[in-house]
């Protein structure tokens, strides 16, 4: 996740989920239960969002949007 959005992520999640990288990037890491209000929050991101795992998160989003 970029900077760009980094205001939503701050008021979202604790502080001590996030990691700030200097290339712009934010890491968010935490067991989140798998509902629709996550999969909506991560859809609602758009580009700015990248899912590196689980895998099969990913998969399950990619179905979602086809």
């Amino acid at each position: 996740m970029t900077y760009q959005i980094g205001y939503r992520i701050y008021d979202d999640f604790p502080i001590d989920s996030i990691q700030k990288y200097s290339d712009k990037t934010l890491l968010v890491e935490g067991m989140f239960p798998k509902t629709d209000w996550l999969y909506g929050y991560i859809l609602s991101l758009g580009q700015a969002v990248k899912i590196i795992e689980p895998l099969d998160l990913k998969q399950e989003l990619i179905t979602i949007i086809n």
